[in-house]
């Protein structure tokens, strides 16, 4: 009994360090595409539960260094901290071209139909 208890156990470890594996290659596989530079803002949830926003100015093999927009101050954070990367879209110039063409538009047609 107690040598399938040390077993289960040792399966157990063993398939959550792999787990973290995976979920640090998936992490640094996201840096990698989302890619660096101050056009790319991103948010990084830590697994200590801290929540950077900034951008990635530069990759290395262990870790990223994420600059803070308002401060400037650069953060080294290990892939293995990371729970979660999410990029912070903000609408591009056509996006907002469009959207500025829409309210006119609407604009155009309420003064329409008030006449």
């Amino acid at each position: 009994m107690v040598l399938i208890g040390l077993v289960s156990n040792l399966m157990v470890f063993a398939g959550t360090g792999k787990t973290r594996q995976d979920q640090t290659q998936k992490v640094k596989a996201k840096i990698a595409k989302l890619g660096t530079g101050s056009d790319v803002r991103v948010t990084v949830k830590l697994k200590d539960g801290r929540k950077i926003n900034g951008y990635v100015s530069e990759t290395k093999s262990d870790n990223f260094i994420l600059l803070d927009f308002k401060t400037g101050s650069a953060t080294e954070i290990k892939y293995a901290d990371v729970k979660q990367v999410k990029r912070n879209r903000r609408p591009s110039n056509r996006e907002g071209f469009v959207l500025a063409v829409i309210l006119i538009a609407l604009g155009a047609i309420c003064a329409n139909t008030l006449d």
